[in-house]
């Protein structure tokens, strides 16, 4: 299985790292289902770059929907029969957005959905490995107190899995940066960009 091109799964991946990890993907070869709330992978020029050696499939989903995420997994199993890599990382609320209920929803529920629905596939084919991707800045801000707890919801949600999957051989790891301009990020990968929007070496060269 390691001769041959990862599947991943990301979630999330028109913007921010979800994008990032999606691109470095493509980049050494392998296929990424990339999914988005509102259909805009679907005409993002970034994925078909001839600098991609990937193939890419954008599919719509809504985290908040657990029907959406299951048909979601259910496409991307049904392109190559496997699934190796799981990238979680959540969609950027509506524009607008204000209510707690939503973000939590969002950044907690939704994420726990993924993982849901896409443990039984992990299982069935006995291996794989879920990459929760998050933020180390969880102490309560102005404005983010809602995020701050829907993260650390979900980091203890994560390492309670950690062990207990291991043996089934499926990994669970967590990505925590610090706090990051979403906005600078999708720079990352693009041409005729400078040097410090290039991808990190980490990134491309598959230690994820």
């Amino acid at each position: 299985m390691h001769d041959q091109p990862r599947i991943w799964f990301v979630t999330g991946a028109a913007h921010g790292l979800g994008r990032v990890l999606a691109r470095a993907a493509l980049m050494r070869g392998d296929i990424v289902v990339g999914t988005s709330a509102d259909g805009e992978l679907a005409s993002d020029a970034g994925f078909r770059s001839a600098r991609l050696a990937g193939d890419f499939h954008p599919v719509d989903m809504t985290p908040t929907a657990a029907g959406s995420v299951r048909g979601a997994l259910a496409q991307a199993l049904a392109l190559h029969g496997r699934i190796d890599v799981i990238v979680i990382h959540s969609e950027d609320p509506p524009p607008g957005s204000t209510e707690a209920a939503h973000w939590f929803d969002l950044h907690f529920l939704g994420p726990l959905r993924v993982m849901q629905a896409a443990l039984p596939i992990l299982r069935a084919q006995g291996h794989g490995r879920i990459v929760d991707v998050s933020s180390r800045t969880l102490a309560p801000r102005a404005g983010w107190d809602v995020y701050a707890v829907a993260a650390n919801a979900l980091q203890h949600s994560s390492q309670s899995l950690t062990d207990e999957l291991r043996q089934l051989g499926i990994e669970v790891l967590r990505v925590d940066p610090d706090a990051v301009d979403a906005d600078a990020v999708d720079c990352i990968g693009e041409p005729a960009l400078p040097l410090d929007c290039a991808p990190r070496p980490e990134l491309a060269s598959g230690r994820v």
